[in-house]
């Protein structure tokens, strides 16, 4: 195999996205290198002793990168955590890889813990000559976490790195053709099933394994706050698609919902998503961000690809993570590739893509058919690609079933029915107005799942 480059694999634009999220949110430095430590990222959030004084120094500089190396190395068993060996705050990292070649480091950290020394880091600062001055007050001002804190992040940078490595495998198949593909996954499956019966005969060490796993879950799932502000970050905040009005809006019944719409434009495409993880809570979300990250990186590398052929690829992928985290988990969902002159075609199954006929004022119902992704490890065969238009002045709209599940005390269920009689009353106006009005008919009701209403007039 040639060799292989992260910076290859990936949009860099959207990687640095994602880490500056992660930063941000868990009040971390972070950076993506090379192997050898040589940055492919931007730092984010980085401290302005590691950043401004050590880093500047050339004898800090290298002691830096031979860290950076050393804490990205791979280590499937976990993340790894050990003072610098430059400034000595607290850092931690893990690798990304593409099968068994390891590409990159995530690296977080530059924090102060308990078990800090100020005298052996004021030393340290001397040896590599920097201004003492400087060095001291820039010590005051290092982010300072406790070690079970720091511990939880790494938890977190790790199972993100893991993710990377799933979707840059995948990026690297989806460039080969089909015959490579072909083979590459029955190597795989024979992998796992050889994986599967070593694993068998060790069930002592599974069990403890599972135990570990799931203390360390518990920990994750206590962040709230990270998942939700990282799944926010990856909504669109502005869709747009030239030729077209569009609003939307996702509100989440728990913290993180399992909610996902989004409007994509790449090579000269454009793609709407919108669709439904079952349940809700961090674990949907978590399967919610994995769908954005792996149509994303899809449609990156192959941007005209069939809608069929974009959902048969991103159930291939999902099912096998679901498969992991041992969760019963499935998503209705439904992509449409935008076409010339109001043309679309579709693939998925959801809830049902209502259009409002401005010739005649009235909404047409259109089905979805196919198949759940998450359930089944193949449903090419279940899957089809459809076709729609729509004419100047059409609405089209989209949405999940905490819409038409809203439940009103002496009227019952929200339903299709009544969603259609709103659209068809303001179907005249703007797309903001339109989705301002689907809002306000469900303020009487109870919405005990994520609500997320999508709204796009031709203009």
């Amino acid at each position: 195999m040639t060799k292989v480059r992260f910076a290859e694999l990936f949009d860099l634009n959207e990687i640095q996205k994602i880490q500056d999220a992660f930063a941000l949110a868990s009040n971390v430095a972070s950076i993506i290198t090379e192997p050898d430590g040589t940055p492919i990222t931007k730092p984010s959030n980085f401290c302005r002793l590691c950043m401004d004084i050590i880093r500047k120094t050339p004898k800090g500089l290298a002691n830096c990168m031979k860290s950076d190396a050393i804490l990205g190395r791979q280590n499937p068993s976990g993340p790894i955590m050990q003072p610098c060996l430059s400034g000595g705050l607290w850092d931690g990292g893990a690798g990304i890889s593409v099968g068994d070649e390891h590409v990159a480091n995530w690296l977080i950290g530059q924090v102060r813990n308990e078990t800090q020394n100020d005298e052996q880091m004021l030393k340290y600062g001397e040896s590599i000559g920097a201004d003492m001055e400087e060095f001291r007050e820039a010590l005051s001002h290092v982010t300072g976490m406790s070690t079970e804190q720091f511990k939880n992040v790494c938890n977190s940078l790790f199972l993100f790195a893991n993710q990377l490595s799933k979707l840059a495998y995948q990026n690297l198949l989806l460039r080969e053709n089909e015959e490579l593909l072909t083979k590459l996954n029955r190597e795989l499956e024979q992998r796992v099933q050889e994986r599967t019966a070593e694993l068998a005969q060790s069930n002592i060490e599974l069990n403890k394994a599972n135990q570990d796993l799931g203390r360390t879950m518990d920990e994750l799932w206590g962040e709230m706050e990270l998942a939700k502000k990282i799944q926010t970050i990856l909504l669109p905040k502005k869709p747009e698609i030239s030729g077209y009005d569009i609003v939307a809006s996702c509100d989440p019944a728990a913290e993180v919902g399992g909610d996902y719409y989004d409007v994509i434009s790449v090579g000269g495409f454009d793609w709407i998503v919108i669709g439904d993880v079952s349940g809700h809570g961090v674990t949907s979300g978590l399967v919610m961000m994995m769908v954005q990250t792996a149509i994303h990186t899809v449609l990156l590398q192959n941007p005209q690809v069939s809608p069929a052929k974009l959902l048969w690829v991103i159930n291939h992928i999902i099912y096998e993570n679901i498969a992991r985290m041992d969760e019963q988990k499935h998503m209705t969902i439904v992509v449409l590739a935008c076409g010339k002159d109001g043309n679309f075609c579709f693939s998925g199954l959801h809830e049902d893509i209502l259009i409002r006929r401005a010739d005649i004022g009235t909404v047409e119902n259109i089905e979805t058919d196919g198949m759940w992704i998450g359930l089944e490890p193949d449903i090419s065969e279940t899957l089809s690609v459809n076709a729609l238009k729509m004419e100047s002045g059409d609405c089209m709209v989209l949405y999940t079933d905490g819409i038409t599940e809203a439940w009103g005390q002496g009227s019952g269920l929200f339903g299709t029915e009544r969603l259609i009689k709103v659209i068809e009353s303001c179907g005249d106006k703007s797309a903001s107005e339109i989705h301002a009005a689907i809002l306000q008919a469900l303020i009487p009701y109870e919405k005990p799942d994520d609500v997320t209403l999508f709204v796009m007039k031709r203009v």
